[in-house]
């Protein structure tokens, strides 16, 4: 009898420690998990970043390209301006070569005249009227005289007219051609300009892109690496859920008054826009003020664990043993409580209260994460729940 229970206590204290490996590779594999998620936040924070800098990027880069239209229509117009200038230039170079010649002409008619009147002067009255056959000639050769010194007084107005006309002409060519110069230097700098920080941003936009297509390949990588990880948190839940006994078949709602479920299980999502789905392992159980609210064990058994569960937040499993009603066995699993009422190893009746509702690890508001297991594979909790009205959100 003494060998039989010397043997009996062995096999506890085997089976306590086998438990205890299980919890140490279990928690390590959740530290896993949580540093694989962090890391994830982080990864898809940064392509968030990216994608609305990408954003921005190709918005400056349309107004740009809408500015460049723009100077690219005043550079066309400008050609046309010079075309124009051009062809004024032309026509006013052949105007000051015309009164450059007439100038020329009415200097040498000019200095003619003044030689004349230097060699012989000009006669006076008396030497008009001595040299006069009669008196219609007097008055004839005074008008003569007349008419040629007005003629001399025009000569030298017209000159002084056809000099200024000609200073003018030279200096609007030279005020034109300044103009023009520096309308096309500022348009070729402005589009010079423009063209250098279009080429600035499509260099950004390239190593934006490939950061992008890193940080990408990245989350991938970090997606299967939370697949795998989470496959090992499973196989450890399914080797500490193991506890035996029976229950007749039938379940208690596990938060009394709460009959909202925001999230179904089996659900499949896409939480980083990557093409790699996640599958929702449980049902959400939510409502108006249910922080705080009782977590009951859903029949009779075993608490197989009761602890801080990484993205489960603080955790309890209820192992009730084998089903007389079809034979199977079942555990459930509450996740996010505030706080637990229960410890490992603890036995639970129907209906106690096992944990509070709360909203630790991976929670975005106060819920229960409810998970039930058949035979350790997990299945549809509100399959079980036949009779009751649910409202889904």
């Amino acid at each position: 009898m003494k060998k039989i229970s010397s043997i009996l206590i062995i096999l506890g204290i085997l089976l306590t420690m086998n438990k205890v490996v299980y919890a140490d590779t279990l928690s390590d594999y959740q530290k896993q998990l949580e540093a694989i998620k962090l890391e994830q936040q982080a990864t898809t924070k940064k392509l968030t970043g990216l994608d609305q800098e990408i954003a921005q990027d190709l918005y400056d880069m349309m107004d740009l390209d809408s500015k460049m239209v723009t100077f690219s229509s005043k550079l066309g117009d400008l050609q046309k301006r010079v075309d124009e200038v051009n062809s004024k230039l032309t026509e006013q170079e052949k105007a000051l070569q015309n009164s450059a010649q007439s100038y020329n002409s009415a200097e040498e008619v000019y200095i003619t005249r003044l030689r004349v009147i230097y060699e012989n002067g000009i006669p006076s009255m008396l030497d008009i009227f001595l040299s006069s056959e009669s008196i219609s000639d007097f008055f004839s050769k005074i008008n003569v005289l007349t008419s040629i010194l007005q003629y001399d007084k025009s000569l030298v107005n017209n000159m002084q007219t056809q000099k200024e006309y000609i200073d003018y002409i030279k200096n609007n060519i030279e005020i034109q051609k300044v103009q023009l110069e520096q309308l096309k230097y500022d348009t070729e700098k402005s589009s010079n300009a423009l063209e250098n920080a279009k080429t600035a941003k499509e260099n950004k936009m390239n190593e934006m892109k490939s950061s992008q297509t890193t940080l990408k390949a990245k989350a991938q990588a970090l997606a299967k690496q939370e697949t795998e990880a989470s496959k090992k948190i499973q196989s450890e839940i399914e080797k500490m859920l193991d506890s035996g006994g029976s229950f007749s078949g039938q379940f208690a709602w596990p938060v009394p008054g709460y009959v909202i479920i925001t999230a179904k299980y089996n659900i499949s999502y896409d939480p980083f826009d990557l093409g790699i789905y996640t599958t929702h392992t449980g049902v959400d159980i939510a409502g108006s003020g249910i922080s705080g609210s009782k977590i009951t064990a859903m029949e009779s058994g075993t608490v197989t664990l009761a602890k801080y569960y990484g993205g489960y937040g603080n955790c309890v499993i209820i192992d009730y043993g084998t089903s007389t009603a079809d034979g199977n066995k079942y555990k459930s699993l509450y996740g996010h409580a505030e706080r637990l009422n229960v410890v490992e190893g603890q036995k639970v009746i129907k209906g106690q209260t096992v944990a509070f509702v709360g909203t630790t690890g991976n929670s975005s508001g106060p819920h229960v994460h409810l998970e039930l297991y058949k035979n350790n594979k997990r299945v549809d909790a509100l399959s079980y729940f036949g009779g009751m009205k649910f409202v889904y959100r």
